[in-house]
């Protein structure tokens, strides 16, 4: 089966902060990346593929 839950090229990055622009910060936040893009930044569920929890680390996509 290949559904989305197994897509090998859909990583979800959680960290304690993610930092999508300057003064906004999300606790808890994720940023999906499938393939070489960016897909989703905020506190979705898990998108498929991949998680892989940072744990105490911070995020900023646009270094991504």
């Amino acid at each position: 089966m290949a559904g989305l839950d197994r897509d090998v090229n859909i990583v979800t990055l959680k960290a304690r902060f993610v930092v999508p622009s300057p003064g906004e910060v999300i606790e808890g936040g994720k940023v999906v990346v499938q393939g070489d893009k960016i897909r989703d930044v905020g506190t979705s569920r898990q998108a498929g593929g991949v998680e892989v929890d940072l744990g105490d680390a911070v995020i900023i996509p646009g270094l991504i």
